[in-house]
């Protein structure tokens, strides 16, 4: 009596198949801890944010201003009704 079990033949030895999914799952997993270069990207990013914010506040300060010119020449044209009555 043998102490090891008998090999088995090739046949009856379940083989395992990985599906797409697993290998896009591998694939992100490693792509996540591997991160070349985002160091660089990182900064891009902050860099665009920071104009972008930049941008929002000289819209803001536009709108607000073309709303006083707005308001302004409104007074003017109701000023200038007044005076034709």
């Amino acid at each position: 009596m043998s102490t090891y079990p008998e090999a088995k033949p090739k046949s009856e030895i379940p083989s395992v198949s990985l599906g797409c999914g697993t290998l896009i799952f591998i694939a992100i997993i490693v792509s996540l801890f591997s991160r070349p270069d985002t160091d660089k990207l990182e900064s891009k990013i902050s860099r665009l944010q920071d104009s972008v914010e930049k941008m929002r506040q000289s819209v803001s300060a536009q709108t607000r201003e073309i709303q006083q010119l707005r308001y302004r020449i409104e007074e003017h044209r109701e000023d200038g009704d007044r005076q034709d009555e």
